[in-house]
This record gives C-alpha cells, sequence and structure tokens, in this order.
C-alpha cells in the first residue's frame, strides 16, 4: 500500500518554544511537550498537508500523481526513439509493424500510448481531463512540437513517421482528439503545424512521401475538423482555381 503521496517531502518546523527551566537546570514538562510535537511535524510531505487540510482526498492525490507520471513517461520513452531512421528502400513511406517491432524502444513507447489510451478509456472525467492537459502541455507541446522542426531532413522525416505511427495506433478517440487538436490549432514559431507539414508534401526528398502517408492518416479518420482544415478551408478562401471549359 502507497503510505505517502509521490510528491517531494516538505519538511516542517515549528518554533521551538522557550519554556523556563527549573532550578537544576532541566526542562519541564511543557518543554518536552514542545520538542515531541516538534519531532511529529517533521517529514511531512505536501500531498499529506492537502489530505489533512481536506483539500483533496487521498485518491484524488493519488490519481493526480498517477496522470502526471504517465504523461512525463511518454516525453521520456520519446527521447529515447532513434532521432533518424534506417531506411532500406526508397519507396519506403510509413513504419509498419514489421519496422516498429524491431526498434524496442518504439515497441515500449506503443505500449506505454496505449496505457494511456486504457486510462483516458475508464478514468474519471476529472482523472482524464488532467491526463489529457498533460499530455498535451507536457508532451505534444514541448516534445514533438520541436521535434516536427529539427535541422536535418532525415530528423524531421523520422519524426513525421513517428506521428502517423501514433495516429493509427491510438484507439480512443478522446486521446485522438488531444493529437488532433495539437496539428490543427498549435503554432510553432508562429507557424501552425498544419501548414508546416502541407508545405513539405511537395519536398523532392523522401520526406514528401512520408509526409504524403501522414496526410493519408488524417483524412481516413474521417474527421469533420480535419476536413475542414484540410479542404473546405481553400474553398472559403478562395485559394483555388476553376479551369473554365468550352
Amino acid at each position: 500500500m502507497l503510505k505517502k503521496p509521490v510528491l517531494e517531502t516538505m519538511h516542517l518546523h515549528r518554533t521551538q518554544k522557550r519554556v523556563g527551566q527549573d532550578e537544576g537546570g532541566r526542562r519541564g514538562r511543557r518543554g518536552r511537550e514542545a520538542l515531541e510535537e516538534e519531532e511529529e511535524l517533521t517529514d511531512i510531505t505536501v500531498g499529506e498537508v492537502l489530505v489533512r487540510c481536506g483539500l483533496v482526498t487521498f485518491s484524488e492525490l493519488t490519481s493526480r500523481v498517477t496522470a502526471q507520471v504517465l504523461a512525463t513517461g511518454l516525453s521520456g520513452l520519446y527521447s529515447s526513439l532513434p532521432a533518424r531512421l534506417q531506411v532500406y528502400s526508397e519507396d519506403w513511406h510509413c513504419l509498419d509493424r514489421a519496422d516498429w517491432q524491431q526498434v524496442p524502444a518504439l515497441v515500449h513507447f506503443l505500449h506505454s500510448l496505449d496505457f494511456c489510451s486504457a486510462v483516458t478509456k475508464v478514468a474519471h472525467p476529472s482523472i482524464r481531463s488532467q491526463l489529457l492537459g498533460y499530455i498535451y502541455n507536457g508532451f505534444l507541446v514541448p516534445v514533438l512540437a520541436p521535434a516536427l522542426h529539427k535541422l536535418t531532413v532525415e530528423e524531421v522525416m523520422t519524426t513525421t513517421a513517428y506521428l502517423d505511427l501514433f495516429l493509427r495506433s491510438i484507439s480512443e478517440p478522446a486521446l485522438l482528439q488531444s493529437f488532433l487538436s495539437f496539428i490543427l490549432l498549435h503554432t510553432h514559431d508562429n507557424v501552425h503545424i498544419l501548414d508546416t507539414l502541407v508545405s513539405r508534401v511537395n519536398t523532392p526528398f523522401q520526406l514528401g512521401t512520408v509526409s504524403l502517408a501522414l496526410f493519408r492518416t488524417l483524412i481516413g479518420l474521417f474527421c469533420e475538423d480535419v476536413m475542414l482544415q484540410l479542404v473546405f478551408r481553400s474553398v472559403s478562401h478562395g485559394s483555388f482555381k476553376v479551369k473554365q471549359t468550352l
């Protein structure tokens, strides 16, 4: 059984009471009681203070910690993934099962992502919201967004292939929505992630085919928001040409 919440221990010290001593120089009873109270107040965690004050229940506290640990774990596992994938053919465009099973670090990440999907599905709505928030603000924005803007084409291609695989692997709609919101709404260096991905489709390198595979996955999700951003946004802006036929 978990005895203490997994939070940084904060030592609370009560100012020691100065009490009069008897004529023999020994502390009186009040002095001994003050010392005993001071010892009881040491080594109290922040979580225990919140629970004792009635601000949160123990189950709520441990659930919040679990959500934060899961999201932080994704960032840690992602950092262990290869920055560049070894591609054996020119027509390679996505990570299939035979590819990612050969990368142990990627297998571990997908297992963790699948576990996050399972927790999101069964968790209380408040805990689900916290977990999705931690994943968005603790993994997608600070980790995945910079990875999609690495300096070399090989690194960017690898990250794009990872993102495509993640979208194909997520089974929980709420978690998938967080990833889609990241792609459609988040901006990096004042440029939307979606616009950056679209601009890479016409690149002459293999990055172009990998980017096309990502958009094939996005369209295959049959998500209205994705279609609005990819297709109907251009129609509404009039940024298309109609070929006049006689």
